[in-house]
């Protein structure tokens, strides 16, 4: 499966649909971007537990 991140946001949602990613592979691709781009402080707070957990 393609990185879901590199997703539009109809992908991403038609990939979920068909299973092809999961709500936690897509949470945790996004939450690893978080954190490489960490230095630009674009997010004053990240939840990474309850992300995972509402995934």
């Amino acid at each position: 499966m393609t990185d879901p991140t590199s997703l539009t946001l109809a992908e991403l949602r038609d990939a979920l649909k068909a299973k092809k990613v999961s709500s936690l592979e897509a949470t945790d691709a996004y939450l690893a971007n978080i954190e490489k781009a960490k230095d630009l402080n674009a997010f004053i707070t990240v939840t990474p537990d309850k992300a995972r957990a509402m995934a």
